[in-house]
């Protein structure tokens, strides 16, 4: 074979490795009971938590996670302001106080959300009154004091009773304050209707209360969590249609469905009926929890084929595992998830994936966050159209986008039609680049570099190659990610890397010591407004090494201490980048440990 050959076919693998969907949900649970992923123990200073909050769902981003859902009520209790419950312990530490000074983690946390382009759904656990008799006290305004008559007990679990009427109004009611209050793009539930550890006949007496003529009580017990589930989803629509309902459901729906298939029954012990919700139509999506490996008795892949055969015109994100790359028995490898992901993305039928827990992946556990980043989403992706909620497009587009020069890329800056109907106005812009010498297709998903909020109306690229001239343009997305036409195309020469060796100062942003010693030097950085600053390294090829910081900083002046070590001699780059600004500068030597000081 020609050495040219080898390269073409090398670059051909190379793109074939990487995602080919223009559209996928990528989310990531963040649960805050037993502080699992968020915040890192309860009663932290307010400051504390919303750095971590903040870190978090930048890594998130980074990783190319496009929703992340957000558990708001773990115990019958609250991570935001609420007149129903009181506040979470796993928050202040005691259950009902309320965080000093006084924040909301809620609305906090969808602000951080959709100044990033990504898409928040409020997790609630429905039923789920402690998760552990053993653990704090409640506080006297719990629903476990106010209505000791509605708990179930099992084992160490306390649980609302699903078959009293009036506990399925008063759960309702408790979503719907989170509806109605907070700009959510989803309402989420996990499976915790009936208890894990089962139920014999605690609930005896309420069936024979509230029968309506059911002879089997486990019949009885599904059809409860049945009816609440098409209340639930029936009055988030009458308040806000576009607000998403998902339910994960445990894996396995039967034991022995689909052939092969052994292992605990859902729908017999937990009593969750997720292929009626579908056939009925009373969720928008499913996120089965299939937390297995590819073959054996609980195959990855037979489960998640047989999850796509039951969705009636309905989503399906698969619930993935990262949880167990962190055990010390039978410990999952990288591989483990990553032929589950490479499934998922040749599966048209499969809308996405979500991953439990946001933890492994701000840890890096087995590299997962590399590989989501530098791989499998490379590129961002539009969320999913839910098209039975609404199919149709904005009709207008953006328009007077312009080019201008930054020190290393390309400043793009554009306005966006404004709406009357608050339901179509413009929620995302997609920013698109191609070559100029190549077809303008917005439906290449390596064509797309930025999904963000439409209140910023602008973007800058940093990643083109130098001397090469781009086309660039920019969609809009309404609220339920419909998108319109396309803006006005401009042509534009990506910045030479020469540049990068004269420190550019007409910002007064950038600043590095000019001498490097044999193993460190340190990056100083000064702004002027409240910004979202990364800092990366580079090889002298352009690919990414490694991201020294990324997170929200208050003006100030900053240093970052960048420990060198014994590499080859080779030319490496560091970048600044914010919203608004982006700098770049060479330096001699190579490998660091990371050691940030401010």
């Amino acid at each position: 074979m020609k050495p040219k050959t080898i390269l073409i076919l090398f670059v051909l693998l190379t793109l074939n490795s990487y995602p080919n969907n223009k559209r996928e949900f990528r989310g990531a649970w963040i649960a805050t009971v037993k502080n699992i992923d968020w915040p890192s123990s309860p009663g932290l200073p307010v400051e504390v938590q919303k750095g971590e909050l903040k870190q978090l769902i930048n890594t998130l981003h980074n990783a190319g996670i496009n929703a992340m859902l957000f558990q708001v009520r773990s115990e019958c209790d609250a991570l935001y302001q609420s007149q129903n419950e009181p506040w979470s312990y796993w928050l202040t530490g005691k259950q009902g106080k309320a965080p000093q000074p006084f924040y909301d983690p809620l609305a906090f946390a969808i602000e951080q959300a959709h100044k990033r382009g990504m898409e928040l759904h409020a997790w609630f656990n429905p039923f789920r009154v402690k998760a552990d008799t053993a653990g704090y006290i409640p506080d006297s305004t719990h629903i476990s004091f106010r209505f000791p008559e509605w708990i179930i007990q099992s084992e160490k679990y306390k649980f609302l009773n699903p078959g009293i009427p009036e506990v399925r109004d008063y759960v309702k009611e408790v979503v719907l304050e989170g509806v109605k209050n907070y700009d959510i793009d989803g309402v989420h539930f996990d499976d915790y209707f009936y208890p894990y550890s089962g139920i014999t006949n605690e609930d005896e007496n309420t069936f024979k209360m509230y029968s309506r003529g059911f002879l089997n009580i486990e019949d009885w017990r599904r059809d409860n969590v049945n009816i609440f589930v098409r209340d639930m989803y029936n009055s988030i629509k009458q308040i806000k249609p576009y607000v998403k309902f998902g339910i994960s459901p445990f894996g396995i729906w039967k034991d022995g469905v689909p052939d092969g298939i052994s292992g605990f029954s859902s729908y017999h012990t937990i009593y969750c009926d997720a292929v009626y919700w579908l056939q009925e139509k009373i969720v928008d999506y499913i996120a089965p929890q299939i937390y297995w490996r590819i073959g054996g008795k609980q195959d990855y892949i037979k489960l998640a084929k047989w999850w796509t055969e039951q969705l009636n015109s309905r989503h399906v994100y698969v619930g993935h595992a990262l949880y167990k790359m962190d055990r010390e028995k039978d410990q999952w490898m990288a591989n483990d998830i990553s032929d589950q992901i490479r499934f998922n993305q040749q599966n048209q039928q499969i809308e996405g994936s979500v991953y439990f827990r946001s933890s492994d992946i701000k840890n890096n556990s087995n590299g997962i966050a590399d590989s989501l980043e530098q791989k499998y989403y490379k590129y961002p992706a539009l969320i999913p159209q839910m098209t039975w909620i609404d199919s149709i497009s904005p009709l207008l587009f953006p328009f007077n986008l312009i080019a201008l020069p930054s020190p290393n890329g390309t400043f793009l800056r554009w306005e966006n039609p404004i709406f009357f109907d608050a339901a179509d106005k413009v929620q995302y812009n997609v920013v698109y680049r191609f070559n100029s010498d190549s077809a303008i297709d917005v439906n290449n998903v390596h064509s797309v570099l930025s999904i963000s909020p439409a209140s910023q109306s602008f973007y800058v690229d940093t990643t083109g190659f130098p001397g090469l001239e781009y086309n660039y343009l920019v969609t809009a997305l309404d609220r339920l990610h419909n998108e319109g036409e396309v803006s006005n195309t401009v042509t534009f020469k990506f910045s030479q890397l020469e540049i990068y060796n004269d420190l550019a100062t007409e910002n007064n942003l950038f600043h590095s010591d000019s001498i490097i010693t044999d193993n460190k030097t340190r990056i100083k950085f000064s702004l002027v407004n409240q910004e979202i600053v990364n800092l990366s390294l580079f090889d002298q090829n352009g690919e990414k090494i490694y991201n020294l910081l990324n997170e929200e900083l208050m003006p100030g002046t900053y240093g970052v201490l960048v420990i060198l070590d014994k590499l080859h001699y080779s030319k490496y780059y560091y970048k600044l980048t914010t919203p608004t600004f982006s700098e770049m500068k060479t330096f001699i030597k190579g490998k660091f440990i990371r050691d940030i000081k401010r």
